[in-house]
């Protein structure tokens, strides 16, 4: 299945060339005529790809929706399913070499923007993580091969982001307060080999006196740097990946200064993690989340 979760791409710039390829071939699809004229998958690679470049590939964020359920009163997203896209989809469904190969530009070309939408965002728990999470769980294997999700700046400070966000079937750090738990999205990246950054998006269609609060926020710094450090987790900088049955619980703390790890009691490790379980070992984040050390 190709998921396409997202708003309709824009802004593509037109290829003749790759038109005249797919307009042929989507005719002959169409009247079910086997031998009218070449297939695509006949096509050299080279050509496929630009074909794929055309049609996938967007020259703005794609920006895909996400909101609560204002009536369930649980934290949980819901992302719904955009039916008016203007990708062919009919096209990438018609054998499973297309759709691979379309799939692999589509997700490693474009810019993921999850936009939260909701009417009773001061009520509601905050679901920056678990909205990514689900984002990517709907994707399937091909999130391997996404390389940015964005969020804009100003819905992440609009009372979603800056809380305390724990999982709720992790005890480990059940008490612990102002913290951001990242364990099932980087256990997520573990198993599917994601090579994914998380970004924040400057603020648009904000009116202008709201942008300038919103960048002007002493928050801006906290966030940014929360991102930097889930971005460093991301890209292994503390080696966890090797630890991961072991790693029970990560958390970042929300002031930027760095976050915990939960330590199974059977823990069997070396250095720098240490071996006297059970145990929560900190770590501290320098030049702005980039740098992470024990």
């Amino acid at each position: 299945m190709f998921p396409f979760l997202l708003s309709p791409i824009t802004n593509l710039v037109p290829w003749s060339g790759c038109l005249a390829i797919l307009n042929s071939f989507m005719a002959c699809n169409r009247i079910l005529a086997v031998s009218c004229g070449p297939k695509f998958l006949d096509f050299p690679a080279e050509i496929r790809n630009q074909v794929y470049g055309y049609l996938c590939r967007s020259a703005t964020p794609i920006r895909l929706y996400f909101y609560q359920d204002p009536d369930s009163h649980i934290s949980t997203p819901v992302i719904p399913f955009a039916s008016n896209v203007t990708i062919p989809v009919a096209f990438f469904m018609t054998c499973r070499q297309l759709n691979a190969e379309a799939s692999s530009v589509f997700y490693s070309e474009n810019i993921f923007l999850l936009n939260r939408r909701t009417r009773f965002a001061s009520l509601m728990k905050p679901c920056f993580i678990s909205a990514l999470v689900k984002f990517l769980d709907a994707v399937g294997s091909r999130a391997a091969f996404i390389r940015s999700v964005v969020f804009e700046t100003f819905h992440l400070y609009n009372s979603v982001f800056l809380r305390t966000h724990r999982e709720k079937a992790n005890q480990f750090l059940s008490s612990t307060t102002n913290i951001l738990e990242v364990t099932v999205l980087l256990r997520q990246a573990w198993k599917q080999g994601l090579n994914l950054k998380v970004n924040l998006l400057d603020v648009a269609d904000v009116e202008e006196e709201r942008a300038v609060y919103w960048v002007q926020n002493p928050d801006l710094v906290r966030t940014t740097t929360v991102v930097a450090i889930i971005n460093s987790l991301l890209h292994e900088q503390l080696s966890l990946n090797q630890y991961h049955d072991s790693v029970r619980a990560i958390a970042i703390r929300l002031d930027g200064s760095g976050g915990f790890i939960g330590l199974a009691d059977n823990i069997h490790i070396t250095s720098p993690l240490p071996s006297h379980p059970p145990t929560i070992v900190e770590f501290k984040a320098r030049d702005c989340g980039k740098v992470l050390e024990f």
